[in-house]
């Protein structure tokens, strides 16, 4: 201890540990000690003489070698090689294993006793279970556990019929249905809640008569939240706000720069001064951009004021994503922060999800909204159709915290690894879907797939920044 100490900071005599090892001590687990290499075999045998499971004690070994073999764990003890330059790393990974045991029991105890699936009789215990398996794959893939102490989880493949993609856009197609989502071998088909909910239910069903589908209705209706203040408006003095989801850079192939005192003027890409590698955009939700309206000045808000950063220079009405960005006034793109905030508020540039790296069921997200900073969430599902594309669903991840508020609209969804070294920009906050039943839904665009969208539509790439304007 002595010398992860000096390592660090000055040296001291560190007498308290000292006393400390010299008595008998009741230690709360998970616990870490640190010895010496020397000592490796003295702990080998104390190990080897347990005759019971000691739940989450790490034994950290230090050695001047580099190399950090794979120890597997024996009677709940966990050990790992490291030396004094990596110390704190090589804890934390001890530490994860630790508790990521005590997962694994848990899912290994409903594997043993529900085994991979139910029989389907009962959908929310079968939707329940598949969501516990979900939600361990997604902790386990975004952990550092290795692969040796990470259980079998079971994979379920639910069959739907061939034209199942045809099914759902004929089921878009009729009025009062907000969106459709595949769920456990069944169709979950939301009905606007209104007077005529049972009109629509009954086109469903009479849609779906001769079709190989088993169809659950929920009812809702899709909001989307704005309400009273200033965030983002086109109004010095506003009455109404929503959030300013992030910037992006664009590539296209002419690049018009709009100052406010003077007028618009066309400028080839390899010309423009700030980013040379693209042009800085804002990006907003579409429904915001139409309340804001075309051709009309965008006002942001922070603790200093009020002020105009760019102009809505189109609405895309026959694009079905609820994605809209903006450009920026030339004078304005040095007052830019084009980083997204970590969910304990540092600030890092953030990255778009990879397709080997795709958006998970129970994957931790949040928000830093205009109403909500921070809301915190948990994705709860990634594929639900609706007549504007595919979205994503959200749950408030506390008991009685809400993840998004009116106002919250456009605030990018993020999520970052587990030790916050990577930040991701998922999607873009549309609203909240109002269920008669049930949990707070919210839903989100994918922006992967906004942006795929815009870059068809436009004719231009879109991407998130990697670095400040200048």
């Amino acid at each position: 201890m002595d010398k992860i100490k000096a390592s660090h900071t000055k040296p001291e005599q560190l007498r308290h540990v000292t006393i400390f090892s010299r008595q008998k001590q009741n230690i709360s687990f998970p616990a870490l000690v640190a010895v010496d290499m020397k000592q490796y075999f003295q702990i080998k045998n104390w190990i080897s003489s347990l005759n019971k499971e000691i739940a989450g004690l790490c034994v950290l070994l230090f050695d001047e070698k580099p190399d950090t073999p794979y120890i597997a764990p024996a009677w709940g003890v966990f050990q790992s090689m490291t030396t004094l330059s990596d110390t704190f790393v090589a804890a934390d990974d001890l530490l994860e294993r630790a508790i990521f045991a005590v997962l694994k029991n848990l899912v290994q105890k409903c594997f043993n006793k529900y085994g991979p699936s139910t029989d389907l009789s009962d959908i929310e215990k079968e939707s329940t279970l598949q969501s516990i398996y979900n939600y361990a794959s997604t902790a386990y893939k975004r952990s550092e556990v290795p692969e040796q102490e990470r259980p079998a989880l079971p994979e379920i493949s639910y069959m739907y019929p061939k034209d199942i993609d045809e099914v759902v856009k004929g089921l878009l197609e009729i009025k009062g249905v907000v969106g459709c989502s595949k769920n456990i071998g069944h169709l979950e088909v939301i009905i606007e809640n209104t007077q005529d909910s049972s009109v629509t239910m009954n086109g469903v069903n009479l849609y779906l008569q001769n079709k190989k589908v088993k169809a659950m209705f929920i009812h809702g209706t899709l909001a989307p939240l704005i309400s009273s203040g200033d965030k983002v408006s086109n109004e010095q003095i506003t009455k109404r706000f929503a959030t300013l989801g992030g910037f992006a850079l664009t590539f296209p192939k002419t690049i018009t720069i709009y100052n406010r005192n003077s007028a618009a003027k066309s400028l080839p890409s390899s010309t423009l001064s700030q980013h040379t590698t693209g042009k800085l955009v804002a990006l907003i939700s579409q429904h915001v951009a139409n309340r804001i309206g075309l051709f009309e000045s965008v006002c942001a808000c922070d603790n200093i004021g009020t002020f105009e950063i760019g102009r809505i220079n189109d609405i895309h009405e026959d694009l079905p994503v609820d994605i809209v960005h903006f450009d920026i006034y030339e004078d304005r793109i040095n007052q830019c922060d084009s980083r997204f905030k970590t969910e304990i508020g540092m600030q890092m540039f953030g990255q778009e999800c990879s397709s080997e790296e795709p958006i998970r069921e129970g994957e931790l997200v949040y928000i830093w909204g205009a109403a909500t900073s921070p809301g915190l969430g948990t994705i709860a599902a990634v594929d639900l159709e609706t007549p504007n594309g595919l979205l994503i669903t959200i749950h408030d991840r506390n008991e009685g915290k809400s993840f998004c508020e009116a106002g919250d609209s456009g605030a990018m969804v993020c999520a970052t690894d587990s030790r916050e070294r990577t930040l991701y920009a998922i999607a873009m906050i549309q609203g909240k879907l109002l269920r008669s039943s049930g949990r707070a839904t919210y839903v989100a665009v994918s922006l992967n797939e906004g942006f795929k969208k815009l870059e068809a539509h436009y004719l231009s790439k879109f991407s998130l920044c990697k670095d400040q304007p200048t």
